[in-house]
């Protein structure tokens, strides 16, 4: 098994935004529905997931966050990169992807984005961290806990 990551304050500088960008939202669901108008529709939000016994999968997993920018740094490319981590400071998945936010006269400069994560197997229970940076600073932390169940009802 690979080495933990560096221990690094899990808690950003500034919440919310690096320099250049505002995370006005950000949450965990199954589902995130991106419409052709820039819409967004979050199915199912949480911040637990229930397993009888592990390993186990979640099926459905999604990141979903909203970003603003100044409108000099619209049209200008910034690179997202949003991280699992296991309780024990293990990286279990990273995304990796480029932000650029246009807007016309008159609209805010804003985007939404849903990144799914299907499938992703955990090994044990405990609180799980999902961190996102944008050009290599954190700007947000979102605990999961994967919890034990009884299985009944």
């Amino acid at each position: 098994m690979p080495a933990p990551l560096p221990k690094r304050s899990r808690a950003p500088a500034k919440l919310g935004h690096n320099r250049r960008v505002k995370l006005r939202y950000a949450h965990i669901c199954e589902t995130t529905i991106l419409g052709h108008n820039g819409n967004i529709s979050i199915i199912n939000a949480f911040d637990s997931v229930y397993f009888p016994q592990l390993p186990g999968q979640i099926t459905k997993f999604s990141f979903t966050g909203g970003f603003e920018v100044e409108r000099d740094d619209t049209g200008r490319l910034f690179i997202i990169t949003i991280r699992l981590i296991d309780p024990n400071g293990h990286l279990l998945n990273e995304l990796n992807g480029e932000l650029n936010i246009e807007s016309q006269i008159g609209e805010l400069p804003f985007h939404n984005l849903g990144w799914c994560l299907d499938g992703q197997v955990v090994q044990e229970y405990g609180r799980y961290e999902m961190e996102v940076d944008i050009d290599g600073q954190n700007v947000c932390v979102i605990p999961i806990l994967v919890k034990r169940t009884d299985g009944i009802g």
